[in-house]
């Protein structure tokens, strides 16, 4: 007797993983912080790492923080708001939607996931004047 067991809806992301036990919702409910920015397939050397963390909840919500210099001063802003995966163009995309209490207002904005693991998430999106921004997060702890 032979037994076949087959596994789909994994290799979801163009970056992978091409297999997980755990849901696209498990793994991305996590605090993120940024390991790595691309402008246009070029490495940012300056003003991302270590000033931006986000944090994903499994109930869809999520926190953006910024760590702002304030006249000397470090301050973590927060930007609260809920996610949900979308499809967009045949493609499941990350939905980051703020609501109007959000000091960035009432807007929702579209990642493209590129990898989506228990230990990284990259994503990608494109600027209003057209450079495409990469983003690779690790979990902050």
């Amino acid at each position: 007797t032979i037994v076949l067991i087959t596994f789909s809806g994994c290799g979801d992301f163009e970056d992978g993983p091409g297999f997980s036990l755990r849901t696209k919702r498990g793994r991305l409910s996590n605090i993120w912080i940024i390991s790595e920015v691309y402008k246009n397939d070029t490495l940012q050397l300056t003003g991302y790492v270590d000033t931006f963390t986000v944090e994903f909840d499994r109930d869809g919500e999520f926190v953006y923080t910024e760590i702002e210099n304030n006249n000397g001063l470090l301050v973590n802003v927060n930007y609260p708001g809920a996610w949900d995966f979308v499809e967009v163009d045949d493609e499941e995309r990350l939905a980051l939607i703020f609501d109007g209490t959000s000091p960035l207002g009432a807007q929702v904005i579209i990642w493209r996931i590129l990898r989506l693991a228990n230990d990284e998430l990259f994503v990608e999106y494109a600027e209003p004047d057209g450079d495409i921004i990469e983003i690779d997060f690790i979990p902050a702890s």
